[in-house]
């Protein structure tokens, strides 16, 4: 939510970058035994912060794990 608030207010810049989304994925699921990562036989690439992209997967991945079974 802070960080929709500082789009709208103007005090938060984005700095998209160009990046593999497979290898963010990847990335963000790194130690997470429970989690398989399928990715398409080629590289799929997307322009975007990759910083928030990342924090919103690993959100993500966290919450999924912590409110599915074991």
């Amino acid at each position: 939510m802070l960080t929709a608030s500082q789009l709208e207010t103007g005090t938060m810049e984005l700095d998209p970058e160009t990046f593999d989304l497979g290898e963010l994925l990847t990335e963000a699921c790194e130690g997470e035994s429970r989690v398989q990562v399928r990715l398409p036989g080629v590289p799929v690439v997307v322009v975007a912060e990759r910083d928030a992209i990342l924090r919103a997967v690993v959100n993500l991945v966290g919450n999924a794990l912590k409110f599915s079974g074991p």
